[in-house]
């Protein structure tokens, strides 16, 4: 048996010792107490850090104007201008900022929401993941006891911050980005430790959808407590960057690459491009005056001047198996639906109007569509309502309120939610219009791009909102406005489709009386058949649930269904 080692060698001690900056600035953040500070706290610290070191240095009084524009932009006004923070850091960087604090300067914009920023901190907590992966696989190959062993778990701890970390930003730009990253850097892990990280991953889109800046910072609290609990140390220099130091800009593209180990096939760059074309800017900051600024609600001062990143398609193969389980009459529609999709691609759904008979699922259909691609959905019923349930009321109303689609995207943090207008033919006219007009100029992308929202006074973009709509028939719908709109005929489900819609159905009684649906067996031949006579060729599903409904009353109290 070889010989145990208390020591680790030097040239692994000195690659332990080493400190990324995006590290040493972590352990700063955290020792100060920045993070308790949120977001805001964490962009100061960063830019604190800098500035010191500005007035410090010989050379660090052209750096200065690039650190008031940035602090200006960043807690000037009550939302971050994050369109200028690119502008100020490249300035820095040519004014002779070194390299190491640019570091900083990304954080803080970061963490001011600037989304390239928040990709590029991924990539760089990512790249230290790598690093010391290769390091604990040195490590790993030596019998190593006392103080070698101690450093060989704090390097597996170091690695577990840095891939929390760097899934974080990543889910927080782009879910699917997270989940790839988490799949890439987690690729050596145990199945233990991927079922962990993939929790992780859930949690931190979860947080980043309702609150992405206190979702990070619980998040890095989180990880720094369970690090100091093992006894790490703290970095003797904040100054000192390692060798193989990851680069900026121009090397996003490799850094991520190395992440993904899948060097040179192009992904990388493919999803960085895409995400900063599919970003939309609802709402320019300029637009919206200072007196409509000062009294807006916060929800839509968050999306002032930020470009929202769309949801993406994933697993699209799988929602479709899903939907057609559900409803297995319709996979014409499910089909047309999802006609153009793809996934990784934003989701852009073809407004159309679904066409079927009372009563046969149609409203139900498109939301369970909507709701299987994880697209947050707001439902119109358009026989009781005008247009201003969709327009939104003037500002000089005592009970003014912004217009439908505006509220979804502040809700929900992203351009393309889903808005279902039901029973679409059933919309009437009175002295506040109908919503026909209204959607007349939603509908079409030129105009939706520029689309006046009374509530603000300004033109926005709602080009990305998703529009699916029901009718019972066509009669009703104004011949320009149903132009607008792919006509898909809901087909009448038959008797042969009773076994999964009952299922269906049953799951959502389950669901309704909060109870385990394990515990309610599905139909059986006979109850099937009772249910295929009685149901004939009404093809209603509410008529169905009715019928099912009776059946489990009829179980409950012991009578037979024939």
């Amino acid at each position: 048996m070889a010989d145990t080692i208390t020591e680790l060698p030097v040239h692994l001690a000195e690659r332990a010792a080493e400190r990324h900056p995006l590290e040493a600035l972590h352990e700063h953040c955290f020792d100060e107490g920045a993070y308790r500070q949120g977001t805001a706290g964490l962009a100061a610290a960063c830019l604190n850090i800098v500035q010191t070191w500005a007035f410090g240095a010989d050379n660090g009084g052209g750096v200065i104007p690039a650190l008031g524009g940035l602090r200006e932009s960043i807690f000037g006004g009550d939302v971050p201008d994050v369109g200028v923070l690119p502008l100020f850091r490249d300035q820095a960087a040519a004014d002779g900022l070194p390299h190491r604090y640019r570091w900083h300067l990304l954080v803080a914009c970061a963490a001011a929401g600037e989304r390239l920023a928040m990709l590029e901190v991924s990539a760089g907590w990512g790249a230290i993941a790598v690093k010391l992966e290769a390091l604990l696989a040195d490590m790993l190959q030596l019998p190593l006891e006392g103080d070698a062993l101690s450093e060989r778990e704090r390097t597996e701890i170091r690695i577990g911050g840095a891939v929390s970390r760097s899934v974080a930003w990543a889910s927080l730009v782009d879910p699917v980005l997270g989940r790839e990253q988490a799949t890439g850097l987690t690729a050596k892990r145990t199945a233990v430790e991927k079922v962990a990280m993939r929790f992780s991953v859930n949690v931190f889109q979860a947080l980043g959808q309702q609150s992405w800046s206190d979702g990070y910072a619980e998040g890095v609290r989180d990880a720094a407590r369970k690090e100091a609990r093992e006894g790490k140390k703290k970095a003797a220099d904040e100054e000192v960057a390692g060798p193989a130091e990851p680069v900026i800009g121009d090397g996003l593209t490799s850094e991520l690459e190395a992440l993904f180990q899948r060097p040179g096939d192009g992904t990388v760059e493919a999803i960085r491009t895409r995400m900063l074309k599919t970003a939309v800017l609802v709402v320019k900051r300029s637009a919206v005056s200072e007196v409509v600024l000062k009294d807006l609600p916060g929800s839509l001062k968050s999306i002032l001047g930020i470009h929202l990143s769309p949801k993406t398609a994933a697993a699209l193969e799988h929602v479709r198996e899903a939907m057609l389980h559900e409803f297995p009459h319709a996979g014409s529609v499910v089909d047309a639906l999802m006609e153009g999709l793809a996934d990784g691609q934003p989701l852009r759904l073809r407004p159309a109007v679904l066409v079927g008979e009372p009563g046969g699922g149609k409203s139900r259909l498109v939301r369970s569509f909507a709701e299987r691609l994880h697209l947050p959905v707001a439902t119109l019923d358009a026989g009781n309502c005008s247009d201003q349930a969709i327009n939104g009321s003037p500002r000089r109303w005592h009970s003014s309120y912004p217009s439908l689609p505006l509220s979804m995207v502040a809700s929900s943090q992203i351009p393309n939610p889903v808005i279902v207008v039901d029973e679409l033919e059933k919309a009437g006219r009175s002295s506040a219009g109908s919503i026909h007009d209204s959607l007349l100029s939603l509908l079409e992308p030129l105009t939706a791009r520029s689309w006046r929202d009374q509530f603000l006074d300004a033109e926005i973009d709602l080009s990305s909102v998703n529009w699916l709509f029901t009718a019972n028939s066509l009669a009703g719908i104004p011949a320009p406005l149903r132009n607008r709109l792919r006509v898909l005929t809901l087909p009448r489900p038959a008797a042969e489709h009773l076994p999964a819609l009952t299922a269906s159905i049953l799951r959502d009684i389950a669901h309704e009386r909060h109870e385990d649906e394990r515990f309610m067996p599905p139909l059986d031949g006979e109850e099937l058949a009772a249910l295929a006579a009685v149901w004939g060729e009404s093809g209603s599903l509410r008529t169905l649930r009715r019928f099912v409904e009776g059946l489990l009353a009829a179980r409950r109290h012991g009578v037979n269904p024939s």
